[in-house]
């Protein structure tokens, strides 16, 4: 059964299309917005008090099943990829990662990038 995504107004929707071009569609949990405070120093995002975090399942072209997630967070009004399967069409959100002195990602910053990445693929399974 084909599957269609489409996103309007920060909502997305994916719907099976079945025979004679109907429709059936779900939105799941929708986006979530998280806040920079709710994460103190683990928020990864420096210049950024927040975002929108959004999950859309994709098609895997390997296998044939709808197993792939695009993880998004909106910053800023920008869409930006955070797992690979997105960073494939959005843009990379990592030029806003504190960085260490050795130029490497600041440890927090990484353990709240893991937690948005996990809230993210939830949304797809809602």
């Amino acid at each position: 059964m084909p599957h269609v995504c489409f996103k309007r107004s920060a909502v997305a929707a994916c719907c099976s299309v079945i025979v004679g071009g109907l429709a059936s569609c779900s939105s799941g949990a929708g986006p979530l917005t998280v806040s920079a405070a709710d994460y103190g120093d683990r928020w990864p995002y420096q210049g950024f008090d927040g975002g929108i975090l959004n999950c859309y399942p994709k098609d895997n072209p390997l296998s044939g099943k709808n197993d792939l997630q695009e993880i998004t967070i909106t910053l800023g009004g920008t869409e930006y990829g955070i797992n690979g399967t997105a960073l494939v069409r959005f843009p990379d959100p990592h030029q806003f990662v504190p960085r260490s002195e050795f130029d490497t990602y600041e440890a927090k910053a990484l353990d709240g990038m893991d937690e948005l990445m996990s809230k993210g693929r939830a949304l797809c399974k809602n």
